[in-house]
């Protein structure tokens, strides 16, 4: 069954998020939602671009039967520097993986309310991280009070996936917002970013790209589906 959620926003957004509103054109899901024979939940909730965000390749293995259905792929590392590990994504990676939406849905705007699904393995930190600098800045959403931009996304989409922070991957728990100041939850230097915590140097950088300039709109055609991902080494 694909794991996928339909993200929705508020114009009035509040500290928890919210799942409720107005679709914003992306759906978030793990690699079940792309991965499959059966194409019919993504014809039923009109997606028509599929951005993977993780490392892996896969075979799509769709028989699309002329129903519109592109796929592209920006590869990002789940986490920043772990300990004994110097590996960490690159802005311009994450800016790619933003314009990547944008070209999806360029490709698709001859159809009817056209939706891009994003996804990586487990569907609880890039592609999260990926819907929420997209949402902020291109829906130009207003920060709950005591929240920055970013900060006020990433608990909207993390809502509507029903994430919680004992596991980011477990959707049967409570959802628990993003707090940076949570030592446990933070990329603030020191922590360790313990298995079973989000990534939460994904959101620190994507947060960072946020407050420091507005991303261009991609055009042209998105990046391969098939590209090999990286994950470089850090030079900081």
């Amino acid at each position: 069954m694909a794991d996928m959620n339909q993200i929705l926003y508020t114009a009035q957004p509040t500290v928890e998020g919210s799942c409720v509103g107005q679709p914003t054109s992306l759906y978030v899901g793990d690699s079940s939602s792309a991965v499959a024979n059966n194409l019919t939940p993504l014809e039923n909730a009109q997606v028509h671009g599929i951005l993977n965000v993780a490392l892996d390749n896969y075979d799509p293995g769709f028989q699309t039967n002329g129903y519109l259905l592109n796929f592209s792929k920006v590869g990002l590392c789940d986490t920043g520097p772990r300990p004994g590990s110097s590996k960490k994504n690159d802005p311009a990676t994450m800016i790619k993986a933003v314009q990547a939406v944008d070209q999806l849905l360029a490709a698709a705007a001859s159809e009817d309310s056209p939706q891009v699904l994003v996804h990586c393995w487990s569907g609880g930190s890039r592609s999260v991280t990926i819907a929420a600098l997209w949402i902020a800045q291109r829906l130009q959403y207003e920060p709950a009070s005591g929240q920055t931009r970013f900060m006020t996304a990433i608990n909207m989409v993390r809502k509507c996936r029903q994430l919680g922070f004992g596991n980011p991957y477990d959707s049967s728990q409570p959802y628990t917002p993003y707090d940076p100041s949570d030592p446990d939850a933070s990329g603030t230097p020191g922590n360790p970013y313990p298995d079973g915590k989000p990534m939460a140097a994904v959101f620190d950088m994507a947060q960072s790209i946020d407050e420091s300039q507005e991303i261009p709109v991609g055009t042209g055609p998105a990046p391969s589906w098939d590209e090999p991902g990286t994950c470089p080494e850090s030079t900081s």
